[in-house]
């Protein structure tokens, strides 16, 4: 029994994407999608910039793309991290976003979203598919 009592070794990251609201003052001034990043691996790892995949194409064969309007302070990728540690980093989302985001929900209307993120030793891990439907919902708050 005793020899049960050591847990496997953890390797591998959490990769959650969300929707936040901007709030500066006391009025929601625009949506950021959200890309929340944490090491479960108890060796140091070296995390690349997140990516986004569609569940459909944009265009002919292209499902993915980089977000590049970063709410705040960017991360400087490849970021080192510890084990157990959380990054976060949020995209402003623009009208032509939520266009695009539009446009493939009028091909499925079930079509989703997942965030991507690689290791510098080619490891590849990613979040739950979030509904691009929720994201255009939102489109009402964005600048």
């Amino acid at each position: 029994m005793s020899n049960n009592t050591k847990e496997p070794p953890i390797i591998g990251a959490n990769i959650y994407l969300g929707i936040n609201y901007i709030i500066p003052g006391f009025s929601i001034e625009g949506v950021s999608i959200n890309v929340q990043i944490t090491n479960l691996t108890k060796e140091i790892r070296f995390y690349n910039k997140p990516f986004f995949k569609v569940s459909i194409p944009i265009e002919r064969n292209a499902d993915t793309f980089i977000m590049t309007n970063v709410v705040g302070e960017a991360i400087v990728f490849p970021r080192k991290m510890e084990y157990g540690e959380v990054v976060s980093e949020g995209y402003q989302l623009v009208p032509n976003n939520i266009g695009m985001f539009e446009k493939l929900l009028e091909k499925d209307i079930d079509a989703t979203i997942t965030a991507y993120v690689t290791t510098t030793l080619g490891e590849v891990y990613k979040s739950e598919p979030y509904p691009i439907k929720d994201i255009v919902r939102q489109g009402k708050y964005v600048k």
